[in-house]
């Protein structure tokens, strides 16, 4: 049997926010395949409009935001044996 991967992802910021990117493996056409997927994280910059603050968000601190994402992923949902 395979061993399980864990993903660790990738952080980068493009277009004003962070993006965490990471692999999942799914299904696709029958066969088993993995998928690099992409997902927002959060604004670089965010504004508190009540008091009037911007804060930046670090890539630290975007790492932390995406550890619950990354975590999910890295559960295995279905045996190995049953995926096709």
């Amino acid at each position: 049997m395979p061993r399980a991967r864990k993903h660790d992802g990738d952080i980068f910021k493009a277009r004003g926010k962070w993006y965490l990117r990471y692999f999942v493996t799914r299904v696709v056409d029958g066969e088993v395949k993995r998928v690099r997927v992409a997902k927002p994280i959060a604004a670089i910059v965010q504004v508190d409009e009540v008091k009037g603050t911007k804060t930046t968000i670090t890539k630290a601190k975007a790492r932390d935001l995406a550890a619950p994402v990354l975590e999910q992923a890295n559960q295995q949902r279905y045996a190995d044996e049953t995926a096709v």
